[in-house]
């Protein structure tokens, strides 16, 4: 059996959610995140969001130094 490509175990932030919305209901199926995984996933996704944060001050900051 071949694996259906798209998001897996993904946090989803309300710009994914919204996007997920246009597709149809037979595209998406979401679940709860697990109470006892719950602190693994969120520290997994606020770490992706720092990092993207930081990266875009750092590319600002050295777009401004040129």
């Amino acid at each position: 059996m071949v694996p259906v490509s798209g998001l897996y175990e993904e946090v989803i932030s309300e710009a994914l959610k919204a996007q997920l919305e246009t597709l149809q209901e037979y595209q998406k199926e979401t679940k709860k995140i697990d109470p006892e995984e719950a602190y693994l996933i969120l520290s997994k996704y606020t770490g992706q969001v720092i990092r993207r944060a930081l990266r875009l001050v750092r590319e600002t900051k050295n777009t401004k130094d040129s």
